[in-house]
């Protein structure tokens, strides 16, 4: 099987032969008119593909194919029309594809390519790196010189490296993350560095590949503590400013171009422009919204609801603490399903479940929303929940978790002088409206005890958990349904 392919053209030049050899290796050369002939040789090359035009053809191809006989290379001739049309150029550009059906390892030579060519040779290398997997060799230019009696052949590696670029940043602006493409790059730039025992020795870009891999991990799984830690740690290694813009004109040039509008970006996610109050769940806030903008959807989702969890988080050793975590988000639920949803704050409780069950469940459920649908509600819940975040809205919850909600009834005031039998159901009617439905419930006052067992019984199932006062026994648990 064929290992090493070049893909190459033939114009109708006036080609003349010339000694060639590999720029950086001016020891081994080759006689040629054709550059695609010296590359092959000097470069180990076991085929040639060559593009050409019916002209070209006429002009060029016997002679080249003897020499390539003689020379004991393989060749194959694909015929290309000339790309005046669109229709023709989707033509080259299919046989460009097709023609490395079956190579693992291509290269590429457009010295005598001609007119649009170079550019269909970028997009088939960008199509054949990226979708078929297939590993590129090198992409080669001889440049002749008539009044030289050698030339060299370039390998034009930073042509690839700046396309790859460009695909990294365009995936880094829409969605602020970077690929693992991007990151391995980044990584055998470095490696390469060494191994070609570069002058400069890279330090920065490597670390600043680990902060790119670690934060973007963090964001993959919205866990936003590790966000704020690897976030820290790159813009640190960004504020290296000059060594950093030092190794990569040297190394990796276009990322001087973008590590400004990393450091922009990347700085919002640890913005210290919130307000004073509430900061653990503003900062979370924040991030959702930076998730928004960048199309991370369900993790936007997730942090706001842990941002609702956050508002009544004081100490910032308590964030991970799981206990205290999962007993907010009960109070949180249970007063949103019980009080109704009239206070802002609960509303965006009941909104956040909403979306974060659609989400969840991967649309196996009947209520479906489309993607901008739910971006737009994302938005319209950051704005509700920012709000709703007040000591008023959320001081049912504080109560709650401080265990101040409860609701005394005083059987006494039922009656006058006497309690009578016959009147049990008004007494216990009365009972239950006071009570309302899943409250704290203490029974207190002056009645019989017929009286109290009867409305503890009805109470049962009614209400939270219900308690018995007396000047002799204070806060006597009856019963208690609240699992906290």
């Amino acid at each position: 099987m064929v290992e090493n392919v070049l893909i190459s053209f033939l114009g109708t030049g006036d080609y003349r032969v010339t000694k060639y050899f590999m720029s950086g290796d001016s020891e081994k050369e080759f006689s040629t008119k054709y550059v695609p002939m010296a590359i092959s040789k000097l470069a180990d090359i076991e085929k040639i593909i060559l593009f050409v035009t019916k002209e070209a053809k006429n002009k060029h191809f016997e002679q080249f194919k003897k020499e390539a006989i003689d020379l004991r290379l393989k060749v194959e001739d694909r015929d290309i029309p000339e790309g005046i049309t669109e229709s023709e150029r989707w033509e080259i550009w299919d046989k460009f594809v097709d023609c490395a059906e079956g190579y693992n390892n291509i290269s590429f030579d457009i010295t005598h390519s001609y007119r649009l060519i170079p550019f269909y040779v970028f997009l088939t290398i960008e199509f054949l790196r990226n979708i078929r997997g297939i590993k590129l060799g090198g992409l080669y230019y001889g440049l002749y010189d008539k009044d030289k009696e050698k030339n060299p052949i370039i390998n034009l590696g930073e042509v690839l490296d700046i396309l790859s670029w460009i695909n990294f940043s365009g995936f880094f602006v829409k969605t602020g993350i970077f690929s693992k493409d991007e990151k391995e790059f980044v990584r055998k730039i470095h490696a390469r560095a060494y191994k070609d025992n570069k002058t400069m020795k890279p330090k920065i870009l490597q670390t600043i590949a680990g902060n790119f891999e670690s934060i973007s991990s963090s964001l993959n799984l919205a866990q936003e503590i590790s966000i704020d830690q690897y976030t820290i740690d790159l813009l640190k290694n960004l504020e290296k400013e000059d060594d950093l813009i030092k190794e990569a004109n040297y190394l990796a040039k276009p990322f001087e171009k973008i590590f400004k509008r990393i450091k922009e970006e990347y700085k919002i996610l640890i913005s210290d422009d919130q307000p004073s109050d509430f900061v653990y769940a503003r900062r979370t806030i924040l991030k959702a919204r930076w998730c928004l903008e960048h199309g991370l959807l369900t993790q936007s989702i997730l942090l706001l609801r842990e941002a609702l969890v956050n508002v009544f988080i004081e100490d910032e050793n308590e964030l991970t603490h799981r206990e205290k975590r999962e007993k907010i988000s009960y109070a949180c639920n249970y007063l949103a399903n019980t009080t109704g949803i009239k206070n802002p704050f609960f509303k965006s409780i009941d909104k956040v479940n909403n979306l974060r069950n659609l989400i969840a469940h991967c649309g196996y459920n009947k209520n479906l929303l489309d993607e901008k649908s739910i971006e737009n509600d994302i938005r319209d819940l950051i704005v509700l929940i920012e709000v709703a975040i007040s000591e008023e809205n959320i001081k049912e919850v504080r109560d709650f978790l401080n265990n101040k909600v409860f609701i005394e009834i005083d059987l006494g005031k039922f009656y006058e002088n006497v309690a009578k039998v016959g009147e049990i159901e008004e007494y216990k009617k009365k009972a239950l409206e006071i009570a309302g439905d899943g409250k704290d419930v203490i029974l207190t006052g002056n009645a019989p005890v017929w009286m109290y067992l009867y409305i503890a019984h009805a109470l049962h199932g009614k209400a939270k958990s219900l308690r018995y006062s007396s000047p002799i026994l204070k806060d006597f648990t009856i019963f208690d349904h609240n699992p906290y």
